[in-house]
């Protein structure tokens, strides 16, 4: 399937699963912009508004013209198109799953009211015009919800997470805010949620403890930075691999990252 045949299949998926008939007010870009708060940059990165009900950008941060190699005109004519085209063809093919798993998600598994409240996050891989791939962290979050319980408004996030180890799996994670249960690696083929298994979240020290390992500490070094003693560090540590799935410090990283988690 040609890029175009698959970019057109991938809008009539968000037309037929989200069509919106009563849309509320729009939200502008200054007014979200402490959203980013809740999403994971560990380098290069761009954040964007796409609206639902136009299928077009609201806003596209500058960071895009490094991280995609674009110049100031490129950049300034940039349209969804533009990202779309920039995806790897098999991956673009597999994104059409990949996001009606998303709306099947978050419009038919959770209520309506926590459509604001979960973020999606999968990996996609980028060609760049200069033949060079880079491995791409998509996060995902609605901030606008239509009138008719429809998703209006997203903000994401595409950071290049290239230099961390880690196939492309195609999955998909929903990260809930606060107590609200997240759902990790989950493949797009699995979309009814009473086939997903909830998994346990971290708790705030131990998302502390991950930073530390993820910026290349020790456990002294952790130990001492946090005021606690070896061992409580290396409970956390077991912990953290055993909420994660990871054999070792690279897997688990790499999880955490490929889940938005850090």
């Amino acid at each position: 399937m040609s890029n175009k045949n698959s970019i057109n299949s991938i809008k009539n998926i968000w037309n037929e699963k989200n069509n919106i008939s009563q849309p509320s007010e729009f939200i502008k870009p200054e007014k979200v912009i402490n959203e980013l708060a809740g999403f994971f940059s560990p380098g290069e990165f761009y954040y964007y508004i796409f609206n639902f009900q136009t299928l077009q950008l609201d806003y596209i941060s500058e960071g895009v013209k490094n991280l995609m190699d674009l110049s100031d005109l490129e950049y300034k004519s940039i349209t969804v198109d533009t990202i779309l085209n920039f995806y790897e063809p098999d991956d673009l093919a597999l994104m059409q799953k990949k996001e009606t798993a998303v709306l099947n998600f978050l419009l038919n598994k959770i209520k309506p009211s926590l459509l604001t409240k979960y973020k999606a996050t999968y990996l996609i891989r980028y060609k760049l015009k200069s033949g060079k791939v880079k491995k791409i962290l998509h996060q995902a979050k609605t901030i606008n919800v239509s009138e008719d319980g429809k998703i209006q408004q997203v903000i994401g996030v595409h950071a290049d997470i290239s230099h961390i180890p880690g196939p492309i799996d195609h999955k998909i994670s929903f990260i809930g805010d606060g107590d609200l249960p997240s759902y990790y690696s989950i493949n797009p083929n699995d979309l009814l949620l009473n086939t997903i298994t909830k998994k346990e979240k971290f708790t705030e020290r131990e998302l502390s403890i991950l930073k530390l390992i993820a910026s290349g500490n020790t456990t002294s070094e952790i130990a001492e930075k946090m005021f606690i003693s070896k061992f409580t560090v290396n409970t956390h540590r077991k912990n953290i691999q055993r909420k994660s799935n990871a054999k070792n410090a690279v897997e688990l990283i790499a999880n955490c990252v490929r889940n938005g988690l850090l």
